[in-house]
């Protein structure tokens, strides 16, 4: 998203944002919710969705978004690719107090970084394995998380081969983040976001 704004101007960088919420809106259901996380994050919240259902629409927000042609001031136009971590919570299923909410946004936030690291427009989904449950407790730090992911204790998967074991997350990183199944993030190449807005 900064290169958008750095390159073509705020005003670019704003149509990009009202147009990736146009899409993202168009592709969610009524009962989901879509939120602007920070200045370039962000979630979209799916109750009662399973994981290889959030995968599913993962994939289908990466296709549209990636399709998508920005309409930019003075007759110019951009296209738009994003990031995307997906977590669901309860993250071990029959207990939900293992891994609380905001492990489970930091997890579906290195996801992001994990799915950058296949080269972008991409999605990286998490998921517990067997070993885990006797590995964690509610609350996890990013870092944890990822020592998890490099020893397998959390198994991932991605829409483009061989995801990156462990993600590298900037230093700024934040340790929590808000509750979300999919946290989306802007690529480089042309970025691409949605803001908040509640679904009416």
């Amino acid at each position: 998203f900064k290169a958008v704004n750095d390159g073509l101007g705020h005003a670019a960088g704003d149509a990009v944002l009202v147009e990736a919420a146009r899409v993202i809106g168009a592709n969610v259901r009524e009962t989901d919710i879509v939120a602007r996380w920070g200045g370039e994050e962000f979630l979209v919240i799916m109750r009662f969705t399973d994981r290889d259902a959030a995968t599913a629409q993962a994939e289908r927000l990466r296709a549209a978004i990636a399709a998508t042609v920005v309409e930019l001031p003075g007759h110019r136009t951009v296209q738009v690719t994003c990031s995307i971590g997906v977590a669901v919570h309860p993250f071990v299923p029959g207990d939900p107090d293992r891994l609380d909410w905001e492990s489970v946004v930091a997890l579906a936030d290195l996801g992001t970084y994990a799915a950058k690291r296949l080269g972008r427009d991409a999605w990286v989904s998490y998921w517990p394995t067997p070993t885990l449950a006797e590995s964690i407790g509610d609350h996890v730090s990013p870092t944890v998380l990822e020592t998890l992911i490099a020893s397998g204790a959390i198994a991932c998967e991605g829409s483009r081969p061989a995801p990156a074991p462990v993600p590298a997350p900037d230093d700024d990183a934040t340790a929590t983040a808000p509750p979300a199944l999919v946290v989306l993030e802007p690529s480089r190449r042309v970025a691409r976001y949605e803001p908040i807005f509640p679904r009416a």
